[in-house]
């Protein structure tokens, strides 16, 4: 069954490979991509009072960059490890009490 599927396309590929030599060839013309133009993206409303009411009618709008976001969390992390290299480590200190106890 696979054999079969692979006879399949490669004689479906035959075409495209002779098309190919031809465009190299200079006998057929490529034809020029055509590039669909970029749409902005629109919001209908029934009315002007509803669009000055909604705003821009989607649910959450972004508030920051990702830069912003990436800075911010950066921010957040420096400050999170400063805290906790101030912080005397509990756990290191119940270990010594517990070895000091039993020695």
């Amino acid at each position: 069954m696979r054999s079969e599927e692979e006879l399949y396309n490669i004689n479906s590929e035959i075409p495209m490979l002779e098309h190919m030599e031809k465009i190299r060839g200079g006998q057929v013309k490529q034809k020029p991509i055509i590039r669909p133009k970029v749409m902005k993206p629109f919001i209908l409303v029934k009315s002007e009072l509803q669009k000055q009411v909604f705003g821009m009618g989607y649910p959450s709008l972004p508030t920051m960059t990702l830069d912003d976001f990436y800075e911010q969390e950066m921010k957040r992390m420096v400050e999170e490890q400063e805290r906790q290299k101030n912080q005397p480590r509990q756990w290191n200190l119940k270990i010594l009490m517990k070895k000091r106890k039993n020695p």
